[in-house]
């Protein structure tokens, strides 16, 4: 579950170094520079 592809861009996952309230441990960041926070089902996963 590293990578994902939506809307034609390819997204990696990151780990933040820094989680503010209300965000994940990770983020996905894409090649077109936007940045998705992971869905509850994404971060279940990861646990």
């Amino acid at each position: 579950m590293d990578i994902k592809i939506q809307d034609g861009s390819t997204y990696t996952l990151i780990k933040r170094a820094k989680v503010a309230a209300g965000q994940q441990a990770y983020r996905w960041v894409g090649d077109n520079g936007q940045e998705i926070e992971l869905t509850e089902e994404e971060a279940a996963e990861l646990l």
